[in-house]
């Protein structure tokens, strides 16, 4: 059985806490074992607008989100800060319909955002995501005015982005 469900504060951003109890055992008439059980989740308001402009950048890439305490990750091993997702996945989150070389560095780039390579090691990208507030064109321009740091083609190219790992933050 799958549940989902959002953070019951609008813009904010929640830690979800669950618990799963076997209560007790018993046998149906016909012999068959029936184990009662109860599962519980509880909601912590962590007090990060998704909104404010000093929040953590992959914030903007969801409505209300929750995170899944205890939920396993993999160990990151540079550093990496933020939050690890999969290529197409950041892509479709992100409104990004192409990767570009411009003006000698990588942008993911859609109409009204972009994802900017920040840093860089054998096997991921850190990148920064950056989107228009009301959703008009942004200038591919934009890139170097929020990210003067960012990366060069040289350091992160198309051909890698299809083994490393993302982390937008």
């Amino acid at each position: 059985m799958f549940f989902s469900r959002g953070s019951p504060h609008e813009n904010r951003i929640n830690l979800c806490s669950t618990r799963f109890a076997v209560l007790g055992r018993s046998l149906f008439t016909t012999g068959l074992p029936q184990v009662h059980c109860e599962l519980s989740y509880s909601f912590h308001d962590i007090g990060v607008r998704s909104g404010d402009q000093h929040s953590i950048c992959w914030h903007a890439l969801f409505r209300d989100p929750v995170i899944v305490e205890g939920f396993p990750t993999a160990n990151r091993w540079n550093g990496e800060r933020g939050l690890e997702i999969p290529l197409p996945m950041m892509a479709s989150l992100g409104l990004v319909e192409r990767a570009t070389i411009f003006d000698g560095a990588l942008v993911l780039k859609g109409f009204s955002s972009m994802f900017v390579p920040t840093k860089r090691s054998k096997d991921s990208i850190q990148w920064h995501f950056v989107r228009s507030g009301d959703g008009t064109r942004m200038s591919y321009f934009e890139a170097d005015k929020v990210c003067p740091e960012r990366l060069k083609s040289d350091s992160v190219h198309t051909n890698c982005l299809e083994y490393v790992r993302n982390f937008v933050g």
